[in-house]
């Protein structure tokens, strides 16, 4: 296992999965945020207890808000097929006791999904440059999986959403990311964002969202 905090913390966790059933209010952002992104993906069965040392850590030091980020995957930087990878992404189980474990110190947290650059690294691309060979089936399969986690988030009174991440080459169309956040909405109460690369303009559809998001590395 291995444990990074500049600024990026790194876990390893089970897919093993329980339904979510409990239903509760979005909690208000602090007024002021100061926090880390934690990053989980993997298969290790300590990775709640792990998860719990490290929240206890982050307050230490005075933080009070943490991004989880988690990987989905697809199969080339032209297919259409995100989904969950059994061995990698983290399971409902475990998003759901981390939320918990930090809403107990009082830790806010943003949930963040990630499509994985891992696959499309091997023909020389990133998640910024997708070219879904059929972009309506791309953001079906993406939608299906941005709902699953975007029902956790209601179930456990996660204060942000964030609906995508520097997906730069798809930016562009608008009506199906205004499609997107319309079924999110529905689904989820608390805040949403999206999270552009530095190198490209926000996008059209940043007016529908709560906040606007850039990563600048």
């Amino acid at each position: 296992k291995q444990i990074r905090l500049t600024p990026v913390a790194h876990l390893v966790a089970s897919p093993s999965g329980t339904p979510v059933v409990d239903m509760k209010a979005a909690r208000p952002l602090p007024a002021f945020q100061g926090g880390v992104i934690v990053y989980a993906d993997g298969n290790d069965p300590g990775l709640l207890s792990d998860a719990q040392r490290l929240l206890d850590h982050l307050v230490a030091v005075r933080v009070n808000m943490v991004a989880l980020a988690f990987p989905l995957y697809q199969t080339s930087w032209t297919s259409t097929d995100v989904h969950s990878d059994p061995a990698k992404t983290p399971s409902a189980a475990f998003i759901q006791g981390f939320i918990e474990a930090a809403h107990q110190r009082k830790v806010g947290v943003l949930l963040r999904p990630l499509i994985d650059d891992t696959p499309l690294k091997q023909s020389g691309h990133w998640r910024g440059q997708l070219q879904p060979t059929n972009a309506a089936a791309w953001f079906a399969s993406y939608k299906a999986q941005i709902l699953t986690f975007a029902g956790i988030a209601q179930a456990e009174g996660v204060e942000v959403l964030d609906v995508g991440t520097e997906l730069s080459s798809l930016q562009t169309n608008t009506p199906a990311w205004l499609d997107l956040i319309s079924s999110i909405r529905s689904a989820y109460h608390g805040q949403l964002t999206y999270s552009s690369n530095w190198d490209v303009a926000y996008p059209d559809f940043g007016s529908a969202l709560d906040f606007a998001s850039v990563d600048a590395f």
